[in-house]
């Protein structure tokens, strides 16, 4: 899995993540002006929106579900990251670590194996994450699954 795309598609999610809450601080700014009844004031969001402006951006329909999303994606990529190392320790220590003591050469075999596919299946899902953010700034058609 190639560590670029893994820090590019953090720095997508950290985004998703921001727009998210920038959009909570604008509705919350809105709502409070109308709760004072100045209805004529203009609402403005770290994004500098106006309230006018925020019309033609709406705000997510379900925040909660896609902040949710946003930790799953980075669920995602941590247990991606987490099979690949583990799986690069364990081809490192070689079959005859103290640590695979006991291990007949077929089992730390199957053990290696069974964390490389771990890993690939793993990375490839990783891959996915990426064509939904294809055209944002950084984006490398290499990225892109088969």
């Amino acid at each position: 899995m190639s560590e670029d795309l893994v820090t590019w598609l953090r720095a997508q999610i950290d985004e998703d993540e921001r727009w998210l809450s920038d959009w909570g601080q604008l509705l919350d700014d809105v709502h409070l002006r109308q709760e004072d009844t100045v209805r004529h004031q203009l609402a403005t969001s770290a994004f500098g929106f106006t309230q006018s402006l925020a019309h033609q951006y709406p705000p997510p329909a379900e925040p909660n579900r896609m902040l949710a999303e946003v930790e799953a994606k980075r669920r995602i990529l941590d247990l991606a990251e987490e099979v690949a190392a583990e799986h690069e320790r364990v081809e490192q220590l070689g079959p005859f670590a103290d640590i695979h003591q006991g291990m007949d050469p077929d089992e730390y075999e199957q053990l290696l194996h069974g964390l490389w596919m771990r890993a690939q299946a793993l990375a490839e899902v990783a891959r996915l994450l990426g064509p939904p953010y294809a055209g944002r700034d950084g984006w490398r058609e290499e990225w892109r699954p088969e």
